[in-house]
């Protein structure tokens, strides 16, 4: 009784109501069959998420893993009000519930296909970038952006856990990544010579950082629970600090090894920024459906991509010189095998 009576209080700042739904002494109470809380594997399996609320999954009201119709028969599991509010919202061909994150990606990609190809098509032939022979590069960029704005979500989303307030996590975690960053790119043009030789290990250090500086927020979060909120913000800079000054590298050191092709510059600017927002909008969906750790190893995928897709790009100038010798040859008439 006790227990029902703190769960109906009212909280201050709270306005939600609580009320017991599984009762270990008196299961004939429970809202949820005894059967299925003695069988994680059926909590697993069920067509909704019926496991509690982690951190790595910190989305209170997102019950859904299919887009299935809800029937009444799904009461066993949700509440009354869970399951209107879900049949309410499941009228289209999009679940009302996520439709948000659907406009969200339909517009993404309606603009990337705007401002990236159209564009492209006004200039002339000689103007337009070879896709062909420039893929290694724009793939590559877009790796970069992706991956970055995945890790910097992903961070955010822990940082919440140690500082509390979701604007100081922010401003926290984004001041950090972007002064670190630009001290990363400063950096990377006095890499050693072995770096410059092996620049593949820093991609390989890259992708194993970013699951490390995961595990360090973890263990960081228990350790700063009475610390002052300026400790804090200084032990969570610190933390994420060598990552984010890894992550300013790649960006510039292949900038310099594409040379100064123009036309390619900048759609590789115009890929890296689109991807931005492409990383950003994966982040949310696959944080809601497989928790931000998975976010975060796919981050580290990206780079490690991005690595092989390095090796590719020196041999970019050198082809598009030819592409250029070629396309003059055929405008003056004058058909000549391109200079080795």
């Amino acid at each position: 009784k006790k227990v029902e009576n703190f769960f109906a209080s009212q909280f201050a700042g709270d306005p939600t109501k609580y009320k017991v739904v599984v009762d270990p002494v008196h299961p004939e109470h429970n809202e949820i069959d005894a059967s299925l809380l003695l069988n994680p594997l059926g909590i697993k399996n069920d067509r909704f998420e019926l496991s509690a609320t982690t951190d790595n999954r910190p989305f209170f009201n997102f019950t859904r893993r299919t887009f299935a119709p809800v029937t009444d028969d799904d009461a066993r599991w949700l509440s009354r009000g869970g399951v209107q509010f879900l049949k309410d919202s499941s009228k289209g061909f999009v679940p009302l519930d996520i439709i948000h994150l659907a406009l969200t990606a339909v517009v993404t990609i309606l603009v990337a296909i705007i401002f990236l190809f159209l564009p492209s098509f006004l200039l002339p032939a000689s103007e337009r970038p070879n896709l062909v022979s420039s893929a290694p590069a724009i793939l590559y960029f877009a790796c970069l952006g992706s991956g970055f704005m995945i890790l910097q979500n992903a961070l955010t989303q822990k940082v919440i856990l140690i500082l509390g307030s979701p604007a100081i996590a922010l401003t926290t975690t984004l001041t950090s990544m972007l002064v670190c960053a630009g001290v990363g790119s400063f950096l990377s043009s006095r890499l050693t010579d072995f770096f410059r030789s092996n620049v593949f290990l820093l991609f390989l250090f890259l992708a194993l950082l970013a699951p490390g500086t995961w595990a360090a927020l973890d263990y960081l979060i228990e350790l700063s629970a009475n610390w002052q909120k300026w400790i804090a913000v200084l032990s969570v800079a610190a933390c994420i600090a060598p990552l984010c000054i890894v992550l300013g590298m790649p960006f510039p050191i292949a900038m310099a090894r594409i040379g100064n092709e123009k036309r390619l510059v900048a759609w590789c600017w115009s890929i890296n920024g689109v991807f931005s927002v492409v990383g950003g909008l994966f982040c949310t969906l696959a944080g809601a459906f497989w928790g931000l750790q998975f976010t975060v190893s796919s981050a580290a995928l990206l780079y490690l991509i991005a690595g092989c897709l390095y090796l590719q790009l020196g041999q970019i100038p050198k082809r598009i010189s030819e592409e250029v010798s070629l396309d003059s040859h055929f405008i003056t008439g004058k058909l000549r095998a391109p200079r080795v």
